[in-house]
C-alpha cells in the first residue's frame, strides 16, 4: 500500500513539474497529398506567456520517400504582441545525406527536427509563426505535416 501511495505521489509530482516548465505548444498543419504550394502560408498561433523565459522554437517536418529533394528551404515570420517583437529568418531542414538516404525517424513516414531560433519571451505575450518554402518548384510533394514545437529552455 506504502509503494502504490509512493507512486501516486510522484507521478503527480512528475505532472506537476511538467506543467511548470517544458513545452507551450506541439502543433501540426497537414499539407495537401498533392504537394505543398509556395502560396499555401502555414500559420501556427502561439498562446499567451505564462511566465518570462526563454523559449526554443523547432520546426518539425514529417514526410515520405516520394520527397525528391535532399533538403527544403523555408521562410519563418513569427510577429508577437505585447510588447510588438517580430523575427524573418531563412531555414534549411535537411531531409536525407550526401548519398541521398531520408535522415528522419520512422518507416513509411520519416519525421525530423530542425532547431529555428531561441527567443525571451514575457507574460502576456502572444502571436503568430508564419512558414513558408523557397524551393524553385512550385509544388513540394512529398511532406505530409509541417509541425512547429515551443519549448521552454531549462534555467540553468
Amino acid at each position: 500500500m506504502k509503494a502504490k501511495r509512493l507512486l501516486q505521489l510522484s507521478l503527480g509530482m512528475i505532472l506537476c513539474a511538467a506543467c511548470i516548465r517544458g513545452t507551450l505548444m506541439h502543433h501540426f498543419e497537414h499539407i495537401d497529398p498533392e504537394g505543398w504550394d509556395r502560396s499555401d502560408t502555414l500559420l501556427f498561433q502561439l498562446p499567451p506567456i505564462r511566465h518570462e523565459g526563454r523559449f526554443h522554437f523547432d520546426v518539425d517536418m514529417r514526410y515520405t520517400n516520394s520527397f525528391p529533394y535532399k533538403g527544403i528551404w523555408m521562410v519563418a515570420e513569427t510577429r508577437l504582441n505585447h510588447p510588438v517583437a517580430a523575427r524573418r529568418d531563412t531555414l534549411y531542414i535537411e531531409a536525407a545525406d550526401e548519398r541521398g538516404i531520408p535522415v528522419g525517424d520512422g518507416l513509411n513516414l520519416l519525421q525530423l527536427s530542425t532547431p529555428l531560433y531561441s527567443l525571451h519571451l514575457e507574460p502576456g505575450q502572444e502571436g503568430t509563426l508564419r512558414l513558408y518554402h523557397l524551393m524553385r518548384p512550385e509544388t513540394m510533394p512529398g511532406i505530409r505535416e509541417i509541425g512547429i514545437k515551443v519549448t521552454e529552455a531549462s534555467p540553468n
